[in-house]
């Protein structure tokens, strides 16, 4: 694939690069992704307007959402060719960022999102703390970190419902045909009858 953009000097090849490092570059115009919730989230924070191609569960929701508010393009799947990325692409990057409909749209909801960085990084110094201090915490430990597959997910409780649920339903269907059929029995025998004994 490399060799195909052997000649265009600004297209970089990484294997892996921080994605909000990236993102928080201020050369970073757009930001093609699938549309997971937390790549739209840190485009969000670093204000970058987003170009989505939903592949599938919640990206479809969270690329909407990005179009609705305004700071991002969305692109099916199916769509996706050089017309339709180009375009995308010049809609994103065409006009000065001072009157950029997407870049005035992304700015507002980094003012809304805030930056929790500043917290992480006090979180990360207290916890370092609190091991250098007291070392290994058991206490901390999730009890259920110790648990079976079926008991973590709760498999028993859910088979006995549904195994309760079911053996209620047929019982209850059984009595419901076993008077239904009582019921037609006694109306048959009624009919039955001649016109006098009905009267007495």
């Amino acid at each position: 694939m490399k060799e195909n953009f052997k000649t265009f000097g600004n297209i970089h090849f990484f294997k892996w690069i921080p994605q909000i490092d990236l993102l928080g570059n201020p050369k970073t115009r757009a930001f093609i992704t699938h549309g997971g919730m937390n790549s739209v989230i840190e485009a969000s924070v670093s204000g970058v307007p987003i170009i989505g191609i939903p592949i599938y569960a919640d990206q479809y929701v969270n690329t909407a959402v990005a179009v609705k508010r305004g700071y991002g393009i969305r692109i099916l799947k199916k769509d996706v060719n050089k017309k339709s990325l180009t375009k995308a692409l010049q809609a994103i990057l065409s006009v000065s960022n001072s009157s950029n409909f997407y870049i005035k749209n992304v700015d507002l909801a980094k003012r809304f999102l805030p930056n929790r960085s500043d917290e992480l990084v006090r979180n990360i110094k207290r916890w370092t703390r609190e091991v250098v201090e007291f070392g290994t915490m058991e206490h901390l430990n999730l009890i259920a970190r110790d648990y079976s597959t079926i008991k973590y997910y709760n498999i028993d409780v859910i088979c006995s419902v549904i195994f309760i649920s079911l053996f209620l339903f047929i019982l209850a269907s059984c009595l419901l045909i076993i008077f239904l059929r009582l019921f037609c029995n006694n109306r048959s025998s009624l009919s039955n009858l001649p016109d006098r004994e009905k009267i007495e």
